[in-house]
C-alpha cells in the first residue's frame, strides 16, 4: 500500500527484500551482470513512477514488479542487437575523424589507449559515450535514441569518463 502510494522506503524495502531474485531474474535475461543492475535500476525508476498504478485487483504486488523487472530485461535485450549497429557506424566515424588530424601518427598512442578502453565497455554505455562527446547529442536526445531513462544515461557518461581519466592517470 505504501509503494502503491509512492514512498520510497516501501520501495526500498522492497528492493532490500528482493534485490537478489530480481537480479537473478534479469541476469538470465541479459546475460551479463552489469546490465542486469542496469535492468533493476530501470525497472525500479519505473516502479517508483508507476506505483499509483498498481491494482491489487488483477495480481500480487510481487508479481507486478517481477513483470516490469522482466519486460525491462527483455526491452534491454532487444535494444542490445540494434545498438550493435549503432556501435559499427559511431567507431567509423570516430576512425573517420581521427584521420583528418593534421598529424595522425602522433595521436596513434593516444588513439589505441582510447579504442581498447571503449571496445571494453558495455555497448550501451560506450554508444552513450559516443553519442555526447562525439557527435554532440544531449542526454535526453541519447536517452531517447537508447530507450533508456535520462538519468541512466547521464549515470553511465559519467561513470565511464571518471573510470577512463583513473585509466589515463
Amino acid at each position: 500500500m505504501e509503494c502503491a502510494a509512492g514512498s520510497q522506503f516501501a520501495v526500498g524495502e522492497i528492493y532490500a527484500r528482493e534485490k537478489d531474485q530480481l537480479r537473478a531474474v534479469a541476469h538470465r535475461i541479459v546475460h551479463d551482470r552489469s546490465r542486469a543492475e542496469d535492468v533493476i535500476h530501470d525497472a525500479f525508476a519505473q516502479i517508483l513512477r508507476c506505483a499509483k498504478s498498481f491494482d491489487p485487483a488483477r495480481g500480487s504486488a510481487r508479481g507486478w514488479i517481477y513483470a516490469i523487472v522482466r519486460h525491462t530485461a527483455l526491452r534491454m535485450q532487444k535494444n542490445a542487437r540494434r545498438e550493435l549497429a549503432l556501435e559499427d557506424h559511431t567507431l567509423n566515424a570516430v576512425c573517420e575523424r581521427e584521420q583528418t588530424v593534421s598529424n595522425p601518427a602522433s595521436r596513434i598512442p593516444d588513439s589505441m589507449t582510447l579504442r581498447t578502453m571503449l571496445d571494453q565497455l558495455e555497448p550501451k554505455r560506450r554508444a552513450s559515450l559516443l553519442l555526447a562527446i562525439i557527435d554532440g547529442h544531449t542526454h535526453e536526445e541519447i536517452a531517447e535514441y537508447l530507450r533508456v531513462p535520462v538519468g541512466t544515461v547521464k549515470a553511465w557518461i559519467r561513470r565511464e569518463l571518471v573510470a577512463m581519466r583513473r585509466q589515463l592517470e
